[in-house]
């Protein structure tokens, strides 16, 4: 198996392992339990929570799903390909290992610029 040097311990298993974890988790529940679960999850209640969702609300919880679905397929076997494919070229590793984590800060600090 290669090595993986550009993201060794800790940082290995936060975002090799535990994040694509966590972000099929999202998925998984929005099978299980529908998106009226996930969106009285995600939307903070003003009353009782609605009994059935219209229509462009279930698109946009399934669109989200999906999302993490596929954050979660992206970040999961891209670094693995940097892993596999880059094994004897660190600096490689190091530049695409780079634009994933750029991607997912870009991510997350977005919703806070207004």
């Amino acid at each position: 198996m290669p090595t993986f040097e550009t993201m060794p311990g800790f940082y290995k298993f936060i975002f090799v392992y535990f994040e694509p974890l966590s972000e099929v988790g999202p998925f998984v529940t929005s099978l299980m339990w529908g998106p009226r679960w996930f969106y009285n999850e995600l939307v903070p209640p003003t009353g009782p929570p609605p009994e059935t969702l219209d229509p462009r609300s279930t698109i946009a919880v399934w669109q989200l799903t999906i999302c993490y679905m596929l954050m979660c397929i992206v970040t999961s076997l891209g670094y693995r390909a940097a892993r596999d494919l880059l094994s004897r070229d660190l600096a490689g590793q190091e530049r695409m290992i780079g634009v994933f984590l750029s991607s997912l800060a870009l991510a997350d600090v977005r919703p806070f610029i207004t």
